[in-house]
């Protein structure tokens, strides 16, 4: 991990300037690790993550907790991101998340399952809003989370929007697996998304999380590129998806008729 983003050469910083950019890289890292970790860590597993002392771990953690960018999961232990993060999230996107609030609102209420709308952040996907269902069993998605988007229904359906040189010059031949059942090489991927472009529906089928399936579908609007997915468990998942692809179909189509197609063919993600 690199622990500090310094250049030592510059005579303009001083000692005391190294070391606050020091500890904003390492509150950084912890922060990206926790983003690709949605379930939560311990403070080891952290440390183990980020290359860094369990001490300093603890005590960036507390100071991210008392800024709520960071929340405690409780007696069952460990650390995620907290809602402070996922508001930073909501205000960069505002203008999509304003227009797509209600539809995927009414999504998560016409399928009792959890809805995700997801944007571009770099090479990853982030989620800039969510709608829960209030159900016995469902998943949680915090905002703000992030993930290598060839692992994830939302980023497969984002990058099917990209011409596949696009895709190899953003990941090159390093496709890394989060699950056993994560498509492991770039052949596979270019694959996959191939048969999104002709469906126009990605799916995750417990890629990134095990337990847990996705499908997801892009829109293209004016404001840039964004996806909407429903995360289920997997046991509910392949009964229903008839459903899931005509509910989702229906927001899409909401979402872009309010805020405008765009054509594209070769944007960045």
């Amino acid at each position: 991990m690199q622990d500090s983003l310094i250049d030592d050469r510059d005579p303009s910083l001083s000692e005391s300037d190294k070391q606050g950019m020091q500890v904003l890289s390492r509150a950084a890292a912890i922060l990206r690790a926790l983003g690709r970790h949605p379930q939560g860590l311990s403070l080891g597993a952290i440390a183990e993550a980020t290359a860094l002392p369990r001490s300093t771990v603890q005590r960036l953690v507390s100071a991210l907790e008392v800024e709520n960018f960071v929340e405690s999961m409780g007696p069952r232990g460990g650390t995620r991101l907290g809602p402070a993060l996922g508001q930073l999230a909501r205000s960069a996107h505002g203008d999509i998340v304003s227009v797509a609030r209600p539809h995927i609102e009414a999504l998560a209420k016409a399928v009792n399952e959890t809805v995700a709308l997801a944007g571009a952040s770099g090479q990853r996907t982030i989620v800039v809003d969510r709608v829960v269902a209030e159900r016995e069993l469902c998943i949680m998605i915090p905002i703000g989370v992030s993930a290598m988007p060839y692992t994830t229904a939302p980023g497969k359906a984002l990058l099917a929007e990209l011409g596949d040189d696009i895709v190899r010059r953003l990941f090159g031949d390093r496709v890394v697996p989060a699950t056993a059942r994560s498509v492991k090489n770039m052949a596979g991927l270019l694959r996959q998304l191939k048969q999104i472009r002709v469906e126009g529906f990605a799916y995750d089928r417990e890629e990134h999380i095990e337990g847990v399936c996705s499908i997801a579908t892009s829109i293209e609007t004016f404001l840039g590129p964004y996806s909407v997915g429903i995360a289920v468990p997997v046991t509910r998942f392949e009964a229903n998806l008839s459903l899931f692809r005509d509910e989702l179909g229906k927001c899409r189509r909401m979402i872009e008729a309010e805020v405008g197609r765009r054509g594209v063919t070769d944007r960045a993600i």
